[in-house]
């Protein structure tokens, strides 16, 4: 397929910031379908809540697109 789902640790930079404030599907053409932290996963994000730094996020896309993400 051309689309996969992968995890990643959440950026440093992207810390205390917001969905809506980061656009990572306009920027990065990626969308964060979740998040996991001690365990729990979160399938339900509220843009405007703020990303935690020690958390997983969860990202679907395009395989192209997030191996631009991965290594940006």
């Amino acid at each position: 397929p051309n689309y996969s789902m992968i995890e990643v640790p959440t950026p440093a930079e992207w810390a205390n910031k917001t969905l809506k404030e980061l656009s990572t599907r306009e920027q990065y053409r990626v969308n964060i379908v979740g998040s996991i932290k001690d365990g729990q996963v979160d399938v339900i994000i509220d843009p405007e809540q703020l990303l935690e730094g020690d958390a997983t996020l969860i990202l679907i896309g395009a395989n192209a697109d997030l191996q631009k993400f991965v290594e940006k």
